[in-house]
């Protein structure tokens, strides 16, 4: 649809972008947007997939992409927080090669996991979160860690394995039933994630990186 040089598909999506960025020109363009709309045009014409990606920065992923990126690195440290709370080996190891849920959850979540996960699961998860709001975006990454811990554990000593392995997820593990059902085994609430976040937005965020919420042993 899209791999038309000048093509509909790549001007409807082009001219969706440009009228966002007029629309909110605090935000303007981010790298990341351009898959939101382009799932989007895939499903409904070209005014709708605006109004709806309007509508979705503004709501469920609102301030994911300002500038500075505030509210994503504001949530890599809740889903540091979180992955510590479910799954403790992997966040330590994690840890101890300097992997930080910066590091992977940015491509993760400022795609939706389009980029991610195949097709019929990334569409899976956008049903979850245009119905649930954000909540989603934690349960599937915490569950994609989950289904590939014993990899990660076993099979990455290091940071560039670790890295290469959540960056490029193997197939296999991302089945969208699977996958669905894992995430429903992730024992957090939106109450979980909420208290999280108003502790993070009461501690200033530097102007690199993130902070972290977690208490943790000295390396």
């Amino acid at each position: 649809m899209f791999s038309e040089e000048g093509g509909v598909g790549q001007t409807n999506l082009r001219n969706v972008l440009r009228a966002y960025a007029m629309y909110n020109p605090d935000i303007g363009y981010c790298q990341g947007m351009g898959m939101l709309a382009g799932m989007m045009l895939m499903h409904m014409p070209p005014e709708d997939t605006f109004w709806l990606l309007a509508a979705t920065l503004k709501d469920i992923l609102k301030d994911f992409y300002t500038p500075v990126l505030l509210q994503l690195r504001r949530d890599a440290a809740v889903f540091e927080a979180l992955l510590y709370k479910t799954s403790k080996p992997l966040a330590r190891h994690m840890d101890q090669q300097d992997v930080s849920p910066l590091m992977y959850i940015t491509q993760w979540f400022l795609t939706v996991y389009t980029t991610s996960l195949p097709w019929e699961t990334a569409l899976r998860v956008w049903d979850m979160v245009f119905c649930e709001g954000v909540k989603p975006l934690f349960r599937i990454g915490l569950a994609i860690l989950r289904v590939n811990k014993d990899t990660l554990l076993r099979e990455c000593p290091t940071n560039a394995e670790i890295l290469s392995l959540l960056l490029h997820l193997p197939r296999e593990s991302l089945e969208a039933e699977p996958l669905i059902k894992q995430s429903m085994k992730v024992k957090i609430r939106k109450k979980d994630i909420w208290k999280l976040r108003d502790a993070v937005a009461r501690t200033e965020i530097p102007d690199r990186g993130t902070i972290s919420l977690v208490k943790k042993k000295k390396k």
